[in-house]
């Protein structure tokens, strides 16, 4: 078994911004990714996650690092400031690369 390095990429957002984070990760050329909903807490108030209007969603992908970078920094540059959007990127070992590159 070889494990091959990678990055993952988990941007934390209003359900409302699924869309552009989704387009962000498309322009990067990151094609999969999860979204889970989630609730929470932080600066901006509770997000319960009962409702659409009061949920998160967590989006993650997988990719080499220079497209995980390059839409690391779209999300800053479009996002951040009016949004409440968390990300960043964690290190990461997968077993079949070619489906990240």
């Amino acid at each position: 078994m070889h494990l091959h390095k990678v990055k993952l990429l988990r941007v934390v957002a209003t359900a409302a911004l699924q869309g552009e984070v989704v387009r962000i990760l498309d322009a990067a050329g990151i094609h999969g990714y999860t979204v889970i909903r989630a609730g929470g807490a932080g600066v901006h108030g509770i997000r319960t996650g009962e409702t659409p209007e009061s949920s998160n969603v967590i989006v993650e992908a997988v990719a080499a690092e220079g497209k995980a970078e390059d839409a690391l920094r779209a999300v800053h540059h479009e996002l951040f400031g009016p949004h409440a959007v968390i990300a960043y990127m964690l290190d990461a070992e997968v077993l079949r690369r070619e489906k990240f590159l």
